[in-house]
């Protein structure tokens, strides 16, 4: 038999008004946890049938990423990234850099320095899950062109104590 009348408890304590009888309702929770609802398809009947099923409420995630530090060593530009948001610490990380980047990946909260020659503009992605939701963000980082140094004489050598130079960079 379906059902054509319905009487839900959303499973807030000491509150009278988190019911409805719609078949398909919709319940704005004031505060995070867990929460028992209950539902009573075709209540008041001799074949009514009741559901129960323990729900978490959660906090949105949210996240943000910064880029803390950036330094050019030996020809290889190094930064630093944070991430930060209201995940809790079982949060799983899913750090994705540009090829040739050292590392490419991490699975770190904070994956620490990372190293690269990719020059151009291009995104590091972090993909968050938590409590099986899951969020991601895109954060732009630069690796220009680095300089390349080169000396060439302009003057012979021999042609006293002042030459000339100039730069082939």
């Amino acid at each position: 038999m379906a059902a054509d009348s319905w009487a839900w408890d959303f499973g807030v304590e000491d509150e009278s008004t988190d019911v409805s009888v719609l078949e398909t309702p919709v319940y704005t929770y004031q505060d995070t946890g867990y929460y028992q609802i209950t539902m009573i398809a075709q209540p008041g009947a001799s074949c009514a049938d009741t559901a129960i099923q323990t729900i978490a409420v959660l906090p949105p995630l949210e996240l943000a990423l910064s880029l803390e530090d950036s330094y050019c060593q030996n020809g290889t530009m190094f930064f630093s990234v944070e991430a930060a948001g209201n995940y809790s610490g079982n949060a799983a990380f899913d750090w994705t850099f540009p090829p040739g980047s050292v590392p490419e990946g991490s699975e770190e909260e904070f994956p620490g320095i990372i190293g690269s020659t990719a020059t151009g503009i291009w995104d590091g992605l972090l993909r968050v899950d938590n409590h099986g939701c899951e969020i991601s963000a895109q954060l732009p980082v630069e690796v220009p062109v680095l300089p390349v140094a080169d000396i060439s004489l302009a003057s012979e050598p021999c042609s006293g104590y002042t030459l000339s130079f100039f730069s082939e960079s």
